[in-house]
This record gives C-alpha cells, sequence and structure tokens, in this order.
C-alpha cells in the first residue's frame, strides 16, 4: 500500500467495476445505532477530494433521489458522498478498522483546504480485499427489471465500452451479469 496515498474504502461494486466489494455482504442490521449514527455523522463531514461529472446511483436499487458525485475525505481515507446512505438505510456496516479510525477522532479531522483540493492518490488495494460477513448474499442490480434488462440488452450487443480490462474484471463482470440474468428468468 502507497504510504502517501488515502486509503479507499465504500466503493461499491458494478458492472463497471466488477472487483469492488458487494454492499450486500457488509449488512449488519443488529450494529450499534449509536455507533452507526456516530460513523454516519463522521462520513457526512469529508471534504470534497474529486467532483465527477454524474452522479452515483444506490447499488441496492433503492432510487434514491441523491447518492451524490464526489469523493471526500479526512486526510487519511477516501469514500464517496454517498456512503452514509447505506448506512443509514440498507444497514451497511464498515470494517472495523474504518469505524475504529472515525470512533477515536474527536473532531473531525482538519484538512486544510489547499490539501482537500489537491488530487492525492488513493490506494484502493485493502478496499479490494474486504469481503464483508455475508458472503453468501449478493443482489447486483441496476434498479428495476427494465434498468436490468437494458442493460443485458446493451452488453449482448457489445454497446457498452468497458476499456482496457484483466480476464479476472472480465471474469468478474460475466458473473455479475449472469445473476441478472437469472434473477429475470
Amino acid at each position: 500500500m502507497n504510504q502517501d496515498a488515502l486509503v479507499g474504502f465504500g466503493f461499491w461494486r458494478s458492472v463497471f467495476e466488477p472487483l469492488l466489494p458487494d454492499p450486500a455482504q457488509f449488512v449488519d442490521d443488529k450494529w450499534d445505532s449509536a455507533e452507526r449514527l456516530q460513523v454516519i455523522n463522521y462520513l457526512r463531514q469529508g471534504r470534497q477530494l474529486t467532483h465527477w461529472m454524474g452522479y452515483s446511483w444506490c447499488r441496492f436499487g433503492c432510487k434514491a433521489a441523491d447518492m451524490g458525485a464526489a469523493d471526500l475525505t479526512d486526510g487519511s481515507y477516501c469514500w464517496p458522498e454517498g456512503l452514509a446512505h447505506y448506512l443509514e438505510n440498507h444497514q451497511v456496516r464498515l470494517p472495523h478498522e474504518i469505524v475504529s479510525h472515525i470512533l477515536a477522532q474527536h473532531l473531525f479531522a482538519s484538512v486544510p483546504t489547499q490539501q482537500a483540493e489537491t488530487l492525492w492518490p488513493v490506494d484502493m488495494s485493502w478496499w479490494l480485499g474486504q469481503k464483508g460477513w455475508n458472503t453468501s448474499t449478493t443482489d447486483f442490480s441496476q434498479g428495476s427489471e427494465a434498468l436490468d434488462r437494458d442493460l443485458l440488452r446493451r452488453f449482448d450487443r457489445n454497446l457498452i465500452d468497458f476499456g482496457p480490462e484483466t480476464e479476472k474484471t472480465r471474469v468478474a463482470r460475466q458473473q455479475m451479469l449472469d445473476e441478472v440474468r437469472r434473477k429475470w428468468q
């Protein structure tokens, strides 16, 4: 792991990033609600690191209106702007290392504006290795049957350009799309 980089977490798998963790595997409806709220409040205080040209969407398909279009930071970690939504609405619990870091902060880390505006590298290697605790649970969806079928149609007709990719990424994407096909058969 790059010592000068921020540690990325909370980025969820999609058809474009099939190797990222699945949020369904991090659901824990027994997580202490006071601790959950403390983590949610911390995540919402993040300083904007990058702003993307499109909004994210809920990987549980709940059609949340504002999942954000930015990555946030506290100077040590980087997470997507909409991450708090998953904790608040879908009972996602983040890995112990992240929760411990957040709970150890008495105040939100002060990231100077000029630093937050600098494009820091983000190391995703730790996050890519996280598997959650509900490893048999998965439910990839674009949000509705119509959207899922449209994705499959575009994929089958080679209308989506995924750019250069590894064999591992291609296989993981195919597995995700096979899940979607089985879901609507």
